[in-house]
């Protein structure tokens, strides 16, 4: 799995102080995770144990994450993790928005605990023509002007 470090190499090009810093991080750290839900198990609690797991490790990344943000010191929107169609059947995908689940569970408490706003993307993403039609794993022209209004309309109320 990843260490977040794209996020905070893409956050030290920063000169300035900002006004408002907007976190989209995780996603591909839970997708480099989906081969468990192929891993062979016997009862759901073994299933379970092995994505509590992967989660465990996700949220002690993340929160190293959450806790370099805090440097900013200025208002900080966490995103969560999408439900993105990236699996070729329905029972993929239910499996990995379950799965998923568990991640922005770990986003969601870890945001507030630092004190950051959290924008539900499961709330946002919620058509097909959401996702492209190029990578189902990366939000559509339309996807992005949903995420861009939904980050504006937290910039703007600070």
């Amino acid at each position: 799995m990843r260490s977040f470090s794209m996020s905070r190499t893409q956050l030290a090009h920063v000169k300035d102080t900002p006004t408002c810093i907007a976190v989209s991080a995780g996603g591909n750290d839970a997708l480099e995770a989906s081969h468990l839900l192929s891993f062979p198990v016997t009862e759901v609690a073994s299933a379970l144990q092995v994505l509590r797991a992967a989660q465990e490790e996700f949220h002690r990344r993340y929160e190293l994450l959450m806790t370099w943000l805090e440097g900013f010191r200025c208002p900080v929107v966490v995103c969560t993790i999408y439900n993105a169609p990236a699996f070729d059947t329905t029972k993929e995908n239910t499996a990995a928005f379950a799965a998923l689940s568990m991640f922005n569970d770990s986003v969601s408490r870890l945001a507030r605990r630092h004190g950051f706003e959290v924008v539900e993307l499961r709330d946002v993403f919620t058509e097909d023509g959401d996702f492209s039609a190029v990578s189902l794993i990366e939000p559509s022209a339309q996807g992005g002007a949903k995420l861009a209004e939904e980050l504006a309309a937290f910039c703007e109320a600070l």
